[in-house]
């Protein structure tokens, strides 16, 4: 028909040859406009898509995103805008976390939008690749994208189902490639990552990936380097997964990575975790009874760790160093002593020896009197004083040579050994280990007395006493010791006394001497104690100290109620506490996720108090509520404290049953008017816990 109608205008026209080539001129207009504009946003589409996605293969993604918003405007069908959509909200979250920013709107957005998409996803017939993509960015973004709350669980929910895509797929070369990749990502060993940050993005993340998916990334793993990180994680998950009798794989998986060879850039990681197996769990072992165990094999454990350190140089594998500590670990020397208690006169003494890589001790009892010998200096604190005593002119008192047996495999060894010899006389006793250069002390105090200090700025007191029935021990020695940093110095001064008939001795002290450490000890024929303190006993800055005591009207509380809080405030100077009575202070109440929920300023009335309310409304989240004081302005923080507890209210539960008396096996009946002997056994549910009540009931 169309033709017809060409053919019947031509005739009536006629047109001459000039007309008739503007008539073709007019019809090319006319048509050629109904292909063109399709065409040509197709064709710009495809440019920016590709553009994109080499920037995204380069890592580029602020550039990606910049193309992809350019993109989604020329986007014509339905996939295409869904695609742009992800892929705008993929890169935005990427880019913001290469630019390391603190405001985390567009991470959020980002998130949100992903989060929807994957919502939007109803029926199985609707899970696309696009849908396999999205799960994939979301997990990146748990896994790596936030890094103040990174959660591997919460990562691995959106990898499992990306996984489960990629193993329908039927393009098998693209399906392996990405399976591995996400696996990887997965368990934080993707090659993406710096090789410096390796242990820290991986560390504990095998424990979330089922090793039916491990077993696959061993299964389909192609290239040297695939194979040996995939035998590589899989031992490491064996390790923290599986049964104990499964876990026996773990060395030979180690060895299978091992052997792939050195040129792969998982066979540092291969040494280092195989060796740290070794030197903890071991090898498997089951006994003449068929129980298993494992047990660690220090021998392997130092090969690994020098084979490591051989082949490889500082800064060639982030394991160097930590090797080289592990390998003298496990090779140096070691000896140690201790002494667990105070003895009494005449008691047998124990105490305990404990040692590596040595075949005897040598041992020496030294006597020491604690209010002549210790000192305080750079070289000895209050923690280690017993290293600073000079034993070098000391008597020996007893002597022996302990042999350990040790047979040179690197385990260690310990043993409770009873004194010989007999009790030792009331006293302190220095007991000294030594093999080679390496020397250990424990101290053996056999004394019926104790030392007890109280300290104040400017004051200490210490009371000598019996420690059976707590009589003063009058006239016996007492001595101070204390020593304090001065413009990067350390200062050592001693005070000495005696006790007064109530056993007391008070020494007085420069204030400036307040924020010393110190040692004391007494002594009254032999019967001696001793006290010390680490820690400085007051502070010396002259800022204002303040105490602050917060409460409320009840521990915890239910939505739509309200919090009745006081506080109580006092000043302390280093000797007194003073009311800061007509001061204001600031206070903020934070909720459990950190929010601020109150903010305000508090005037103390003359006793040095006051009190505020505080609404709580259905949205607030439950748990712990903690306030934060400041003084006026916010320059100085001075306290906080755990406020009150949010909690949803529930009904407790009870379980009530009554046990009727029986008779050859069936219940027995009775009349009424009987008496009868029940038992009410009554289950309160609370949090897990249960209360039993076992109760006699005689009715009437």
């Amino acid at each position: 028909m169309g033709h017809r109608f060409f053919r019947r205008l031509g005739r009536s026209l006629r047109p001459t040859f000039p007309a008739a080539c503007l008539l073709v001129l007019a019809m090319g207009v006319f048509f050629f406009p109904l292909r063109s504009p399709r065409a040509a946003p197709r064709a710009a589409y495809a440019d920016l898509q590709r553009r994109a996605e080499e920037r995204i293969a380069e890592k580029s993604y602020a550039r990606a995103l910049e193309l992809y918003t350019q993109a989604a405007k020329l986007a014509a069908s339905p996939s295409q805008k869904r695609w742009c959509e992800f892929r705008i909200a993929d890169t935005r979250w990427r880019s913001d976390v290469s630019s390391r920013r603190a405001d985390r709107s567009n991470l959020d957005a980002a998130r949100k939008t992903l989060e929807k998409m994957v919502r939007d996803v109803q029926t199985a017939q609707q899970k696309d690749r696009v849908w396999a993509e999205i799960e994939e960015s979301l997990g990146d973004f748990h896994r790596y994208g936030n890094s103040r709350f990174r959660n591997d669980g919460i990562s691995w929910q959106y990898y499992s189902r990306a996984l489960d895509w990629w193993a329908g797929s039927s393009d098998l070369p693209l399906a392996r490639k990405r399976y591995l990749t996400i696996v990887w990502k997965a368990a934080g060993l993707h090659a993406d990552y710096p090789v410096a940050q390796r242990f820290a993005y991986s560390y504990g993340a095998e424990r979330y990936i089922p090793l039916e998916v491990l077993q696959n990334a061993v299964k389909i793993a192609e290239t040297s380097d695939d194979r040996a990180r995939a035998h590589y994680l899989l031992a490491r998950a064996l390790g923290r997964q599986a049964a104990a009798r499964l876990r026996k794989r773990v060395p030979t998986e180690f060895e299978t990575a091992l052997r792939i060879g050195g040129k792969t850039a998982w066979y540092d990681d291969a040494l280092f975790e195989y060796a740290r197996w070794m030197e903890g769990a071991g090898r498997f072992a089951v006994d003449e009874n068929g129980g298993f165990s494992w047990k660690p094999d220090y021998p392997k454990a130092v090969e690994l760790y020098r084979r490591l350190l051989r082949e490889f140089k500082q800064g060639e594998t982030p394991y160097w160093r930590e090797a080289r500590r592990r390998l003298d670990a496990i090779t140096a020397p070691r000896v140690g002593v201790s002494v667990s208690r105070t003895f009494l006169p005449r008691s047998e003494i124990q105490y305990a020896l404990n040692w590596r890589n040595v075949r005897t001790i040598r041992l020496n009892i030294y006597p020491v009197n604690l209010v002549r010998d210790v000192r305080l200096d750079a070289n000895a604190g209050p923690s280690n004083w017993l290293q600073g005593l000079d034993l070098e002119k000391a008597e020996t008192l007893r002597s022996w040579t302990f042999d350990t047996g040790d047979t040179g495999d690197h385990v260690p060894g310990s043993k409770q050994i009873d004194l010989d010899g007999g009790p030792l006389p009331a006293g302190a006793y220095v007991l000294r280990a030594r093999t080679g250069d390496k020397d250990a002390r424990a101290l053996i105090l056999v004394t019926d007395a104790v030392l007890i200090a109280k300290t104040a700025p400017g004051k200490t007191v210490l009371w000598f006493a019996d420690a059976l029935n707590s009589k003063p021990i009058r006239d016996a020695a007492v001595r101070l010791v204390a020593r304090r940093r001065k413009n990067n110095r350390w200062l050592s001064r001693q005070w000495t006394g005696r006790t007064d008939a109530d056993g007391l001795t008070v020494f007085e002290q420069p204030l400036d001497w307040s924020s010393a450490e110190w040692f004391a000890a007494a002594d009254q024929d032999g019967r001696q104690a001793f006290a010390r303190s680490r820690f400085p006993w007051f502070s010396a800055t002259g800022a204002e100290n303040w105490r602050i005591y917060a409460f409320t009207d009840r521990p915890a509380y239910r939505p739509e109620n309200t919090v009745n809080w006081k506080i109580v405030a006092r000043l302390y100077d280093g000797k007194k506490y003073v009311t800061p009575a007509g001061r204001s202070i600031e206070y903020e109440v934070r909720g459990p996720r950190g929010r601020s929920v109150k903010k305000g300023k508090l005037a103390l009335n003359d006793f040095g108090a006051a009190w505020a309310e505080l609404p709580l409304d259905k949205k607030m989240p439950l748990g712990l509520y903690r306030v934060q004081f400041w003084t006026e302005g916010r320059r100085r923080g001075i306290g906080g404290a755990m406020l009150f507890r949010l909690e949803e209210y529930k009904l407790p539960e009870f379980n009530v049953t009554v046990a009727v008396p029986e008779e050859n096996g069936h219940k027995k009946t009775f009349r009424q008017g009987d008496v009868v002997e029940i038992e009410v056994r009554a289950e309160y549910y609370s949090g897990g816990a249960v209360a039993n009540a076992d109760v006699e009931a005689r009715p009437p």
